[in-house]
């Protein structure tokens, strides 16, 4: 083989595999990192199978052609050897499971098997192939740029894991507490009579009454009443018949609060929130316990959450760094087709217990 097409070979094999198997060069999400993969190879056969031993053996492919003799080229043949395999491999994806790097060396022959058919043709001549080649080599450094993007950013030592933990501390706290969901309105109308001598009529006026029983219900779970039982009032005035949620949360960090709800970490031991409207209704919390978690127990969550923000950085960089405008009476924009019936079509709301 000659030296060039080779080279062209082995950058086209690297591009349509890494984008089969990594997706976009400019992919947000970056691939598991390699100490999560299983190992490339077992221990008995790195010791059964010396560096420089063949492991992909092609007969009838020669390393120069000789198409004109048909003899020759039957018995000529190519080797790959396991030094030479596993330093392609490494290159596209350290520490390939068994199975894929199996299957990968198949392609890999069939891939050589044909590029050679295609030399001899004289397919790799031409403005055609050059613009194939310059295309690959395009995706294959932009792909490169992304794995160095990644490799700094898995750069985090345990200092600045450390001093990110003292300095968002807040974040690692986790409390147990509980909740009472007073829904916003009313499935079933009118109200309790024996409350409310005037049921409503009007939505704004069922959600209004229901604005005030919540207000009640927080003073009653203020002045100590059980919170399990207010749910259950809560869930029966409004008029609906499923069973009342759960009142308890514990271990609940403030990631996995809504953001309009998150203040409620900030309650003392005891203490209940004020009412907090959502889009489903209206809840009410009480702080029971909290505590911050050891940095050995977030000390992975800390490396993933930094590991993330710098590479959101980085490709935020990269995308001020330059900017592409198009040619709007080159590239029209598409015309915008809604299904049938879509325009004006009402939608189902979603049920108050959905979104507690």
């Amino acid at each position: 083989m000659t030296r060039d097409w080779v080279i062209a070979l082995v950058i086209v094999v690297l591009a349509a595999w890494q984008g089969a198997n990594q997706g976009s060069a400019f992919a947000e999400e970056p691939p598991p990192h390699p100490s999560t993969v299983a190992s490339k190879v077992d221990a008995e056969s790195e010791k059964s199978v010396p560096p420089d031993a063949a492991v992909i053996t092609i007969n009838g492919l020669c390393e120069k052609s000789v198409a004109a003799d048909h003899a020759a080229a039957s018995n000529c043949k190519t080797a790959i050897t396991r030094g030479e395999f596993e330093r392609l491999v490494d290159m596209i994806q350290p520490n390939m499971p068994s199975l894929t790097r199996n299957k990968f060396a198949i392609r890999y022959a069939a891939a050589l098997v044909m590029s050679q058919k295609a030399h001899q043709l004289g397919l790799d001549q031409g403005r055609n192939y050059e613009q194939r080649l310059e295309l690959a080599r395009i995706q294959l450094l932009s792909q490169m740029f992304n794995e160095d993007l990644q490799e700094k950013a898995n750069r985090i030592s345990d200092k600045e894991v450390e001093e990110y933990y003292n300095n968002n501390k807040i974040a690692f706290s986790e409390a147990d507490l509980q909740r009472i969901f007073v829904p916003r309105s009313g499935e079933v109308l009118p109200f309790n009579k024996k409350r409310y001598t005037n049921a409503p009529t009007k939505p704004q006026d069922a959600q209004a009454m229901m604005k005030k029983e919540a207000q009640q219900l927080r003073v009653r779970a203020a002045a100590g009443a059980d919170f399990g039982k207010l749910q259950e009032e809560a869930i029966k005035f409004a008029g609906l018949t499923t069973k009342p949620p759960d009142t308890n949360m514990s271990k609940t960090r403030r990631i996995g609060l809504p953001p309009a709800q998150a203040a409620v970490m900030d309650l003392k031991p005891g203490e209940v929130s004020e009412v907090i409207a959502n889009n489903s209704g209206y809840l009410i919390y009480k702080l029971l316990k909290t505590e911050t978690l050891p940095l050995e127990k977030v000390r992975e969550e800390i490396r993933q959450t930094m590991r993330t923000a710098r590479l959101k950085d980085a490709m935020e960089s990269l995308r001020q760094s330059a900017t592409t405008q198009l040619n709007e009476d080159y590239f029209k924009p598409p015309d915008i087709q809604f299904p049938a019936g879509a325009i004006g079509q009402a939608t189902t709301p979603p049920s108050p217990e959905s979104n507690y």
